[in-house]
């Protein structure tokens, strides 16, 4: 295991003081600031991501000749004797004076920040500066001259401060402009993170930024992607909030919304190949949560990041707002709607109690030495994205979880060899992949690893040789309802059994047997899942897009089986995960530390489960790491076994010799 780019688990916050908002820097008030990094403190944060306002920090103003044919003069707007020729940053001393003072109260209670400094767009509002004047600011070179000067203000004297963990190039830099082209993109990036790299080449960077794409080529418009990104940062920062998130149309605290941080991260390390923060979440207020269902989202939030490889988890923020007559509180509703750990008068939430509550598990697990369990499988994206298809490797990264898959999120261009599974959900469309990457797909599966692949539509060169079956034509199915009748039994799968689905696909695909076993029959009794010998490996092909039917059903994890079609998967790959639990709601997560351990079972339900965990290995001696009690459990064989009872939301952590 390499190095990891921070020395801990990144428990933080976003942050804004109650009282002052977006108008800190102006109206500065350094002991309501000390007085909340002190909260912070009191419940174990470690990192906070906070604000420099762009406008505040380079109040730059612009003077033009007749016809705006020659700028004559660059000053402070509020002092035009400091001037870029005796302040070539056009920096203002006084907000860097402020900046230093929270950098050194951040020391005084063990906090390090993360400063985002091109901040012009915030809580749905635009706080652009004002001498942006139309420009746009990742292309026109005034404006470009502007920021790397800002950049290598910072970077030249804040270098050496130990409060600073990381620069953040802005906040969602991607809502406040819109960027020209997916190059703009890019090389805007890149120039700013050389800059700071120039002149403080000791200190991570990443860029704040949300929402981004997972295929350079794509319909058109996702210009921000995940490799470009990445390609310049040291990681990547999704902020998966549930509510703004078009698949996630659960009760907040089931599995679907619990896993979105986790999914996400997952998905931007895994395309871009560097490691990913949950640099923002929240369960969106009292509209939509109270504090107590907060609180248990923020748990499984937090368990979930830390046992998957996440580089923290940041709270959207420390503190309800006061000062809701103010833009853009007074705008925004949602973000006066009680967003913080503490309330408005610096009272700790529940949601804050379980962050008090994970920071001493933080304590007892040695984070340089812990590391997740190595994926055996992979969900390969496609090479062209189109519209839906991150919600469908989103529902397939759901199922793997759901049957213990550990599985990394790759681009086809990836190497594949560290992989037994392969899994392409729903695949569409036809330009899905590249024939030469479609060939080192296949070369793997003859080799010894298994391949799944359900049908919506795509077009594959020898996808019937491949599955092993004779195409006959791609049509519209009949039914409005779909479904799989199973002609034996087949892993979890009793004969006769019916996977139904509520949904019909855009196209079905008429196949007759060919070499391939047929284990069920679709709606129209023709074949619909195949299993089949390929080289010395598996080959798995549903005619059904199972994976887009959950997209967007209301509910459906709490009764839906496709789980069980991964399951086999499993099965087919002989993938062994060193912990069983057949629980389609229970996240389990074996890691090690050492010699040791660790065990992290989620239950991503809001109701209670009983159940048993499986070890596959014989174990001496099981710790509960929360409450430092040993635990009984039986020794059958090789293999260890125990009961867990999980409260909704419940998790338990185990430190297993």
């Amino acid at each position: 295991m390499g190095k990891k780019l921070f020395d801990h688990f990144c428990l933080g916050v976003n942050y804004w003081p109650r009282h002052r908002g977006i108008n800190v820097w102006k109206d500065w008030r350094s002991e309501e600031i000390d007085r909340e990094f002190g909260e912070m403190e009191s419940i174990g944060i470690n990192t906070v991501r906070m604000f420099l306002v762009w406008d505040d920090f380079q109040p730059v103003k612009e003077w033009y000749g007749g016809h705006r044919k020659s700028k004559i003069r660059v000053c402070f707007r509020h002092d035009e004797n400091v001037t870029i020729e005796n302040n070539p940053s056009m920096i203002d001393p006084v907000m860097m004076e402020r900046f230093e003072q929270m950098l050194d109260m951040a020391l005084k209670h063990n906090l390090k920040l993360m400063p985002a400094f091109l901040t012009g767009w915030m809580s749905g509002t635009l706080i652009e500066p004002s001498f942006l004047d139309g420009r746009n600011m990742f292309t026109d070179p005034g404006m470009l001259r502007y920021q790397a000067l800002y950049a290598k203000f910072l970077a030249e004297h804040f270098r050496d401060h130990p409060a600073i963990i990381c620069w953040d190039l802005g906040n969602e830099q991607n809502c406040f402009q819109k960027c020209p082209s997916m190059d703009a993109a890019w090389v805007w990036t890149n120039y700013l993170v050389t800059t700071l790299k120039r002149y403080d080449p000791g200190t991570p960077v990443t860029s704040g930024m949300h929402g981004l794409g997972m295929s350079r080529y794509n319909d058109g418009d996702k210009l921000w992607q995940i490799q470009d990104v990445a390609e310049s940062c040291d990681f990547t920062t999704p902020h998966p909030y549930p509510g703004f998130y078009q698949d996630c149309v659960d009760d907040i605290c089931s599995i679907r919304p619990t896993l979105l941080a986790t999914f996400l991260s997952k998905l931007y390390s895994g395309i871009s190949g560097k490691p990913a923060m949950c640099q923002e979440y929240n369960s969106l207020g009292d509209s939509f949560v109270s504090e107590e269902v907060a609180a248990r989202f923020t748990r499984v939030n937090m368990h979930s990041l830390l046992a998957n490889g996440d580089l923290g988890a940041l709270w959207w923020s420390l503190s309800d707002f006061t000062c809701l007559d103010r833009l853009p509180y007074s705008n925004v509703q949602m973000e006066g709607d009680k967003l913080g750990l503490f309330d408005g008068s610096g009272n700790p939430k529940p949601a804050a109690l379980e962050c008090k509550k994970f920071s001493k598990l933080l304590r007892k697990i040695d984070y340089e030495k812990f590391a997740p369990e190595k994926p055996k499988a992979a969900i390969i994206v496609p090479f062209h994205e189109t519209l839906d298809d991150q919600s469908k490797i989103f529902m397939a990264f759901i199922l793997c979880k759901q049957v213990g898959i550990e599985v990394n999120i790759i681009r086809p261009e990836s190497d594949f060899t560290q992989y037994e599974l392969l899994i392409i959900p729903s695949l569409a469309g036809f330009g899905g992949f590249r024939t030469e990457d479609w060939k080192r797909i296949r070369a793997r599966a003859r080799e010894d690893a298994a391949l799944y692949l359900s049908y919506d539509g795509c077009a594959l060169r020898g996808m019937g040789k491949t599955f092993g079956f004779e195409p006959l034509q791609r049509t519209k199915p009949f039914e409005n309802e779909r479904a799989l009748v199973f002609n034996k039994n087949f892993s979890s799968f009793k004969k006769d059994e019916i996977l139904a689905f509520s949904e019909t696909a855009d196209w079905t695909l008429d196949i007759k047997a060919g070499e391939g076993e047929v284990i069920a029959r679709n709606s129209e009794g023709r074949p619909g899942l195949i299993v089949n010998n390929y080289g010395k490996g598996k080959t798995v092909f549903c005619v059904e897009p199972i994976e887009k039917f959950l997209i967007k059903k209301a509910h459906i994890f709490e009764k839906d089986i496709s789980y069980k079609i991964y399951s086999a998967l499993k099965d087919i790959a002989c993938i062994k995960s060193g912990i069983e639990i057949e629980h389609p709601h229970i996240q389990r997560m074996l890691g090690t530390m050492g010699k040791a351990k660790i065990l992290t079972v989620i239950n991503h339900s809001p109701s209670e489960v009983k159940t048993e965990a499986k070890l596959e290995f014989p174990a001496k001696k099981i710790m509960e790491l929360y409450s430092n009690k040993e635990i009984a459990f039986k020794k059958i064989e090789t293999q260890s076994k125990f009961d867990i009872k999980l409260e909704p939301n419940e998790v338990n952590v185990y430190n297993i010799e």
